[in-house]
């Protein structure tokens, strides 16, 4: 059973980006994969954090949209997702959780391996991310399974996703 945060029509939470004044970044408006094309990546050059939220651990998948609109210049983004334990434990270890990114050219959800630090579960960074034109979103489709708690002890998740930025782009600064 899929269980859908509905801030969209077509279902799913959107995380939306926020301009340097804390404002909301533009409503999103689905530009299609043509104006999205993969481009390699250098090291990050920065991180838009996007809004925070928790997710159950009631072993039922929840989906929800990564959106970012770029309002400066062109520039080559990724989308991350970390998955946060609470900070006084217990930890997520990746087999307490599954996460999956919808693929839009095979209509199929497909598994994303997850790595660990200090409690924090994170997608790595990818070597190649994609060029957004000025204006163009980036809208990602993920779903999070969190196991159910044994006895022991319960587990919570957060779902912190954000845009990993490559290169100098100018123009407005997005996230803090």
């Amino acid at each position: 059973m899929t269980v859908a945060t509905t801030l969209l029509v077509t279902g799913g939470a959107v995380f939306a980006a926020t301009t340097a004044s804390g404002a909301t970044a533009a409503p999103a408006h689905r530009n299609g994969t043509a104006a999205v094309r993969e481009a390699p990546a250098a090291a990050p050059s920065g991180f838009v954090d996007l809004p925070t939220r928790p997710v159950a651990n009631d072993g039922r998948a929840h989906e929800f949209t990564v959106h970012y609109r770029n309002i400066g210049t062109a520039r080559v983004v990724a989308p991350q997702v970390l998955v946060e334990s609470p900070e006084a434990g217990p930890y997520l270890a990746p087999g307490d959780v599954r996460l999956e990114q919808f693929d839009v050219a095979t209509q199929q959800w497909t598994p994303v391996p997850l790595e660990t630090q200090t409690g924090t579960l994170y997608t790595a960074i990818p070597a190649t991310g994609r060029l957004l034109p000025s204006g163009a979103d980036l809208d990602v489709q993920y779903r999070l399974t969190v196991e159910p708690a044994g006895v022991a002890a319960a587990r919570q998740a957060v779902i912190q996703p954000r845009i990993v930025l490559f290169g100098s782009g100018s123009g407005p600064v997005l996230g803090t």
